[in-house]
């Protein structure tokens, strides 16, 4: 027995009654006797000897899990109070009974207990023995502890064992910081990913990006600071549950997933393009970009202020991406003029908000590479009421686009001036549009009262004054119309002039430095000119060829003449290339059978069929032509003349016979092949069809043999040559070669009218004699007796039934491609 000297101080005043009492020492020793699972509850039966503990003790038990190997201090603990104490001093024992869900047993681990008895001084027992547990219960794509990129394709697939398959897992990521901070509120959640009970799908999440909405990313992180971004994770299990909803947390990671800010390493003009170079971005994931072409010029206020005036040339357009290079298609490839630069912005797209957000926030770059615009200095507004405070904020926060290289040089900041923007002459139908863009403020031009005219270029004598209206979409664009076949212009050399003519006009009250005036040249002869192609290839590993021409002067489809594209082949063994009347063009202004050229004159088509487009590329010769689709359709009393360009490679050679090749010149022969070709068409029942129509002599000036007025290889009526652009005598006045190409002309229009196949011999013939019959039964009656049409081929009715059926119409045909077998060559 121990005696120890207590101290108690009393404050003066103080009344109280102290009471003394003696405890016995306690111990308590317990071992884990038994364990079972059942569903959810563990049940745990702890068996041991006591000292000095009343019988009605009740414990507190401890609850400590965790991987196998960790130490007690660092496992997570769960406490289950008032457990009673049974048995006697040398024989006791403790019923446990824990949820595994609320005890967060999860994945693999073992269970060691301790037991804490509610009497003065006793001592905590830690149980003798541990409760081992596996239940897989894991994302296993969210641990990434070496960071990975933005964009990042991640694929989560949940992984969970048999105790854990009937719940619903949650998977949320929450901003960097989140988890240490508390602020863990679902709703502050970037992206949450569930896979109810059973689900064992994979969903993908691009490191970054929240869900793609509409197969266009979102950005849930912004930052103008942090070099480094980051997710904290956490994953959840809710089970089945007839009350309210528990979560149970399975793991919690603070930066599971980091990720380097993207950077931006370079960006400029190149032919015909705006190229931005980016770092730290997945090879995977194209983050958009939004590029725009932009012009500038110094205008010099006076001998002291000089500034900057930009003027936007194309419509913000999304850059494509190839690995770390974004580039998009700005004009015509060539040499960039030095007055061009490009404009890098974040789309709104890509960011979720009503406004651009700083280029900083989502990727760095060094200022003193690139030069730096934020919204004040890039739209031309009057100045906000009240001032925005910039003290607080830098140029990269401020910055909502930045300028390529050949910006960057400039030392003149940009200019609210304002001036005379692109002017732009083209067509609209049959009209010279001449198109002004005036930057700056609307009441600003109003005072300025510019002015504008059509000037002969040698002498600058005014020829036409123009009278520009506003623009229904755009009331900055200003435009005049004049007929394209006026006299006054009509072939001459002129230029568009345009100045303001009250100078002194004020900017929001204020003196400004009048526009300087502006003088175009433009070129008032009908023609096409700088016919070009080129092989445009995509991200996704496929190409489509993009043909552009300048269709100068020349109306949208006046009088029905419409302009288009062909495409010929060339071969080495025939005089004259071949048109492929298969091609499909898609022009970007479609009309009619061609296209149209839009307001600069310019005229754009695409071939997109991937098949063909290979083939241009790696087999054979061809030759590209611009034309007035309508041949004989003069323009304007001027015949506009076409123009071509021939790319590819070495031509390829016609191969094969035909039946009556004998008979015919191989040039002929070779074209039939190449015809037949084209249609899809066997060329022996071609050429059996032609050897019936011209009693196998071949000639495109062969009369009908009954005395009809029909000509040529397929005998040709009036109706025939009206309907293909030609009079019957132009027809039977060509040479064999030349006709074949009306006669090709004729079974491409028979084949897409009748919608009906080239796959027989009858059916070839009927798309001469009688196209509504292509397709049908041999049993068809093409003309029923009595009518004009069975008379004019009554002969055909050899067992006069009183109608004329396919098969009967075919027969002598048919007799001919007999013949014709023993003259192939």
């Amino acid at each position: 027995m121990t005696s120890e000297r207590l101290e108690l101080k009393l404050e003066p005043g103080v009344e109280g009654v102290i009471h003394l009492m003696a405890v016995a020492p306690t111990t308590l020793q317990l071992s884990l006797a038994s364990y079972e699972l059942k569903g959810r509850k563990y049940r745990l039966q702890l068996k041991g000897t006591h000292k000095n503990l009343p019988a009605d003790t009740k414990c507190r038990v401890f609850i400590l899990a965790g991987p196998a190997a960790a130490k007690e201090d660092k496992l997570n603990q769960a406490v289950l109070d008032g457990v009673p104490l049974q048995g006697t001093e040398k024989g006791c024992s403790l019923d446990v009974e824990f949820d595994l869900y609320e005890c967060g047993l999860f994945g693999k681990g073992q269970v060691r207990l301790g037991v804490l008895p509610d009497f003065p001084f006793a001592a905590r027992c830690t149980v003798n023995g541990v409760v081992p547990y596996e239940h897989p219960l894991d994302v296993p794509d969210t641990h990434h502890d070496k960071g990975v990129l933005l964009g990042r394709k991640l694929e989560l697939t949940p992984r969970r064992g048999d105790k854990v398959a009937n719940a619903t897992l949650r998977l949320s990521a929450f901003p960097g910081g989140a988890l240490q901070a508390g602020l863990t509120n679902e709703a502050l959640a970037f992206s949450i990913f569930e896979w109810p009970a059973g689900d064992t799908s994979t969903k993908e999440w691009r490191v970054g990006c929240a869900a793609e909405s509409d197969g266009s990313p979102l950005l849930t992180w912004l930052s103008t600071s942090q070099a480094e971004c980051a997710y904290d994770l956490r994953l959840e299990v809710i089970p089945e549950s007839d009350g309210d909803e528990v979560a149970y947390v399975v793991w919690e990671k603070a930066q599971a997933i980091k990720f380097p800010k993207p950077r931006l390493a370079g960006f400029k003009l190149g032919f015909g393009r705006a190229t931005a170079k980016v770092e730290n971005v997945d090879p995977d994931f194209a983050l958009p970009l939004e590029l725009t072409l932009w012009s500038h010029a110094h205008h010099d206020r006076d001998a002291v202020v000089r500034s900057l005036v930009m003027n936007p040339l194309t419509r913000p357009a999304e850059a494509v991406a190839s690995a770390a290079e974004y580039f998009s298609q700005l004009f015509t490839p060539g040499p960039v003029p030095d007055n061009y630069f490009a404009l890098l912005r974040i789309p709104r797209t890509l960011t979720g908000t009503e406004a651009y957000v700083p280029v900083s926030a989502v990727m760095d770059y060094d200022e003193a590479a690139f030069l730096p615009f934020d919204d004040d200095q890039l739209w031309l507004e009057p100045p906000p009421k009240k001032k925005q405070d910039k003290a607080k904020k830098g140029a990269k926060e401020l910055a909502t686009a930045v300028a390529s290289q050949e910006l960057a040089d400039q030392k003149v900041r940009p200019t609210r001036t304002p001036h005379f923007g692109r002017v732009t002459a083209g067509v609209r139908d049959g009209n010279l549009l001449v198109a002004i863009k005036l930057v700056g403020d609307t009441q600003y031009w109003k005072d300025a009262k510019p002015a504008y005219s059509l000037r002969d270029a040698a002498t600058n004598a005014e020829l036409v004054s123009l009278s520009p209206k506003a623009s229904d979409q755009n009331p900055h664009l200003h435009e005049a119309l004049i007929a394209l076949n006026d006299k006054r212009i009509f072939g001459k050399q002129v230029s568009v002039h345009g100045a303001v003519t009250v100078p002194d006009a004020l900017l929001w009250k204020e003196l400004c430095a009048a526009p300087p005036a502006f003088s175009i040249p433009h070129d008032c002869v009908p023609r096409l000119g700088e016919l070009e192609r080129e092989t445009v290839e995509l991200t996704d590993a496929t190409s489509h060829l993009l043909v552009r021409c300048r269709a100068n002067h020349i109306p949208n489809g006046q009088n029905g003449a419409t302009l288009g594209f062909r495409l010929y082949e060339i071969f080495a063994d025939f005089p004259e290339p071949v048109l492929l009347r298969r091609v499909r063009f898609q022009y970007d202004l479609a009309k009619g059978a061609g296209g149209q050229c839009d307001s600069r004159g310019r005229l754009v088509a695409r071939i997109t069929d991937p098949e063909l487009v290979e083939r241009l590329g790696t087999h054979g010769r061809y030759r590209l032509e611009a034309c007035v689709l309508n041949k004989e359709q003069t323009v304007l009393t001027v015949e506009v003349k076409p123009i071509t360009v021939e790319f590819g490679g070495t031509p390829r050679e016609t191969a094969g016979t035909i039946f009556y090749g004998q008979l015919v010149p191989d040039e002929f022969r070779k074209k039939v092949l190449l015809i037949c070709a084209d249609l899809e068409m066997n060329p022996d029942y071609l050429m059996a069809c032609m050897a019936f129509e011209t009693g196998e002599t071949f000639k495109a000036n062969k009369q009908n043999s009954a005395g009809r007025q029909a000509y040529g290889l397929i005998q040709f009526t009036k109706i025939a040559a009206k309907d293909l652009g030609k009079t019957l005598s132009e027809l039977k006045a060509m040479s064999e070669l030349e006709q074949l190409d009306y006669v090709h002309e004729y079974m491409a229009r028979a084949k897409k009218r009748n919608r009906g196949p080239l796959k027989t011999l009858s059916d070839v013939y009927m798309a001469i004699l009688c196209p509504a019959a292509m397709g049908k039964p041999e049993t068809y009656v093409c003309y029923a007796g009595g009518t004009e049409a069975y008379k004019a081929n009554d002969g055909l009715d050899k067992e006069k039934k009183g109608y004329i059926t396919k098969a009967d119409a075919t027969a002598k045909v048919q007799a001919h491609y007999e013949v014709g077998k023993g003259l192939r060559k």
